[in-house]
């Protein structure tokens, strides 16, 4: 047994299973969507004119859709500066313009051209969650386990949503976990690279960017001058704020719809109990995968807490976990 878990120690076993497990929910998937792939964008025609969109795009019928038909639009000309374009409607022009990285990466494999694009949105996820058990592997031997334990990565749950319906937490992770890799080798540029195309693929990602400034000023004000690397909060921080501006400009948008946004947060823990109560199984409305859910996220939660001050986990890690536990707790009970 101990020279069989000597070979399988490799990145690129984690990456190989992650590979077959996520390859076979795919093609389960896809039979039961006749084999289009389409239906991963999940566009709805409250969004979507069916007789200006694309011929092979599935659109469902009273429908709101999801998030995935927005990247699609993007991906379908990234450099449009109009908020319909071949029959799609952005639902927020500032909100959804500011994840671009996941669909420019979708046009450059499609090349560009409308029948290639769902399934160069399903690739890039796949292709991601194939490096998320591949750097999960390598992170994981970094801080002296077996890389088995990089799985924990790419078996996230969640990621069976994003998959199904084209969104960016997978290509956001796989970012995110590269700048932590990168840190631990002490490659700070590359990894304020990666962190600027994470804030680019997902704005929460900008919540690791704050951890590293707050650790940055930390150091500074007990004077000392190991690891402040200032251009891990410096540069990722202005590429998002001139993407931004570059948006705001190129589509002549005002501020007025920044504060649209804010209905994604509220009170600290309230969203977060209403919903729960909402899923408890004995109500009429109950949900027992809900709350199973829930329960396991609460039990994580607390089990973080209690092991976080012995943790050998990088304050760059701790404080990122903070303020995203902080930020989740705050979503509104629409968001839970």
């Amino acid at each position: 047994m101990k020279d069989l878990s000597r070979k399988i120690n490799s990145p690129l076993f984690p990456a190989l299973v992650t590979a077959c497990l996520y390859l076979i929910f795919l093609l389960l998937r896809l039979e039961g969507q006749h084999w289009d792939p389409s239906w991963f964008v999940h566009a709805g025609d409250k969004w979507v004119n069916k007789e200006l969109a694309p011929e092979n795009l599935y659109v469902f019928n009273h429908s709101n859709g999801y998030d995935g038909q927005f990247y699609y639009q993007i991906a379908l000309n990234p450099f449009s500066h109009e908020q319909t374009h071949s029959g799609v409607t952005l639902d927020n022009v500032a909100h959804r313009r500011q994840r671009i990285v996941y669909p420019f990466l979708a046009w450059l494999i499609s090349f560009g051209q409308p029948e290639f694009l769902p399934v160069a949105l399903i690739l890039i996820n796949y292709l991601s969650l194939c490096c998320i058990g591949f750097i999960g592997g390598v992170y994981a031997r970094g801080i002296n386990r077996h890389s088995l334990w990089g799985l924990v990565f790419p078996l996230y749950a969640g990621f069976l949503v994003t998959l199904s319906r084209d969104l960016t937490e997978i290509l956001e992770i796989t970012l995110l976990l590269s700048v932590f890799v990168f840190m631990a080798r002490n490659r700070t540029l590359y990894a304020a690279i990666f962190l600027s195309f994470a804030v680019l693929t997902r704005e929460s990602a900008m919540l690791v960017v704050v951890a590293f400034f707050i650790i940055f000023i930390t150091h500074s004000i007990h004077n000392r001058t190991m690891d402040q690397h200032w251009e891990l909060f410096i540069v990722p921080g202005t590429v998002y704020l001139i993407w931004r501006g570059w948006v705001f400009f190129a589509f002549h948008l005002n501020f007025e719809v920044v504060p649209s946004m804010w209905h994604v947060i509220g009170l600290p823990f309230q969203g977060f109990v209403c919903f729960f109560i909402k899923t408890i199984p004995f109500g009429r409305s109950g949900n027992y995968i809900w709350f199973s859910e829930l329960c396991l996220i609460i039990i994580f939660t607390i089990s973080v807490y209690f092991t976080f001050r012995s943790s050998r986990a990088k304050n760059y890690e701790k404080y990122s976990w903070l303020l995203y536990s902080v930020f989740i707790f705050m979503l509104t009970d629409n968001i839970w």
